[in-house]
């Protein structure tokens, strides 16, 4: 593997992370209530690593926006907060969620005390469908993200000459559709396993990981491969067959 390639890669696994991780960690949230019932508390949700802060999500998002002195720019809409500085990017949605994200590595989320409140609150049938509300949106996000790289080593490709329309098009679709699954999947099991987690009392409070975002990350990764080597490579295969019967013969004196 070329050190390029292997830059895009590390890029495209830091992005999902950072668009994925606020639906994976909302998964997780109704994947511990669907686990622990209306016994949900403070104590469960951080045993999957995610704080549970008491300020309301006003606070943390004033202190997200002038706690730091760092040169950074702020995005505001609907509630929701987004800060990206030169060393991390920091997401902070309307109800409370926060999660921070740095190009080393390092993982943060957390929730408001009210939101596990009133989480604890909402009845399993809310909780299944929070949870596959996050699924849609990991959905979502997975496809922008590899749909936008499929198009932009296509568009390449078909500037090098060594692609047609028809085969940009394939590739773009591939893409999209390969990042789609990696996205529902990849959350959903965050839920899944959060649920396991509150459902067992399993305890990793004090754990240097986020769980549902572990979890988020390896299982989007391997629906991604068993994507590319099963769907992608039928119908790469398929394509290259029916581009060489449809090429003129080549002729040798």
């Amino acid at each position: 593997m070329s050190v390029l390639r292997a830059a895009v890669l590390l890029g495209r696994d830091a992005t999902r992370v950072a668009l994925m991780g606020i639906p994976a960690v909302r998964a997780a949230l109704h994947g511990a209530r669907l686990g622990a019932g209306t016994a949900l508390t403070s104590e469960v949700i951080e045993r999957l690593g995610i704080a549970v802060l008491p300020a309301p999500a006003q606070l943390i998002a004033r202190g997200i926006i002038h706690g730091k002195k760092q040169l950074g720019v702020v995005f505001s809409r609907r509630g929701g907060v987004l800060r990206a500085e030169a060393r991390r990017v920091v997401m902070h949605t309307a109800d409370g969620l926060t999660l921070s994200v740095s190009p080393g590595g390092e993982i943060a989320a957390s929730t408001s005390a009210d939101a596990v409140r009133s989480l604890a609150r909402s009845s399993t049938r809310a909780a299944l469908k929070g949870l596959g509300r996050a699924a849609v949106r990991g959905a979502a996000a997975g496809a922008v993200i590899d749909g936008s790289l499929a198009a932009l080593g296509a568009w390449r490709a078909h500037r090098a000459g060594t692609l047609d329309g028809g085969q940009v098009r394939t590739r773009i679709a591939l893409g999209t559709a390969r990042g789609a699954l990696a996205g529902a999947v990849g959350v959903g099991a965050a839920g899944v396993v959060s649920a396991g987690v509150a459902l067992t009392g399993l305890s990793i409070a004090g754990a240097p990981f986020v769980l549902p975002l572990v979890t988020m990350a390896a299982a989007s990764t391997l629906v991604g491969r068993v994507f590319d080597r099963t769907v992608s490579a039928r119908v790469l295969a398929l394509e290259a067959a029916t581009h060489v019967t449809l090429s003129p013969a080549t002729h040798v004196d």
